[in-house]
């Protein structure tokens, strides 16, 4: 569910995490480590899944499961849709 629309959990390849980092869940407002402010985490086909453009200095970010939405200066987590991927074969995180 994200903005009270209902979908279903998009399908992936595994997700690979920067070394010494694991799941955790990250709440709007917390500023999310440098390591994921790169563009191997970056989605551009924000469209394809029922997002809308980022804001300018703003960036959708594939972080594990969750989609979030980072200020690209501070890394503050302005929006999340947690839960939006599966990896194929089933939950790896």
């Amino acid at each position: 569910m994200y903005r009270g629309r209902s979908f279903s959990r998009f399908s992936v390849e595994r997700y690979r995490w920067p070394n010494g980092y694991g799941y955790q869940r990250w709440g709007i407002g917390y500023s999310l480590p440098r390591d994921f402010w790169i563009s191997d985490y970056y989605i551009y086909d924000y469209d394809d899944y029922g997002l809308g453009p980022a804001p300018g200095g703003f960036q959708w970010i594939r972080y594990g499961p969750d989609i979030l939405l980072i200020n690209l200066y501070t890394g503050q987590i302005a929006d999340a849709v947690y839960g939006a991927f599966e990896e194929d074969g089933g939950p790896g995180y």
